[in-house]
């Protein structure tokens, strides 16, 4: 009887059990933020996204304009030159997903030695590919400030 006490009370002794969705798509936050943290030269940059996003990736600012790789990647060579931060830490704050497509709010926290820390929160979306997940669309969701009153649109 004790081993089937045992066996029974496991899993809930190692915790709430994540998808793999979840666990494939923390792990590309995770790979992204190191990557970002690098990231020293235009190519470097290049490959970043070749590697990580689709060919049709677009970043939505807050006041709903679509930027795409061409624009985000002229910024991103513009802060090579800017200070960097010392760690970037992105956590899945909700997810929806299918088989094919996901969709993340994430909150991203940023810390440099002058500055101390930012926090953004996003909504990505991303995309099933042979290879892995590929991110689709990042949109700039809310200010810290404002997170309560906007964050739950997108849920």
């Amino acid at each position: 009887m004790n081993i089937l006490v045992s066996l029974v009370t496991i899993p809930f002794l190692l915790g709430p059990r994540q998808s793999p969705v979840r666990t494939d798509l923390q792990g590309m936050y995770d790979e992204m933020s190191a990557a970002t943290l690098q990231v020293t030269t235009p190519a470097e940059i290049d490959e970043f996204h070749a590697v990580l996003c689709t060919p049709d990736w677009v970043f939505v600012d807050r006041e709903g304009h679509t930027h795409d790789w061409r624009d985000a990647r002229a910024r991103a060579i513009e802060q090579l030159s800017a200070p960097t931060f010392e760690s970037i830490v992105q956590r899945i704050q909700r997810l929806t997903a299918t088989t094919r497509t996901a969709t993340t709010i994430v909150k991203v926290t940023m810390t440099a030695a002058k500055a101390g820390k930012t926090v953004a929160f996003y909504k990505d979306t991303w995309v099933a590919m042979p290879d892995g997940w590929r991110q689709q669309s990042r949109t700039e969701i809310a200010k810290p400030g404002v997170l309560n009153e906007s964050i739950h649109v997108f849920l």
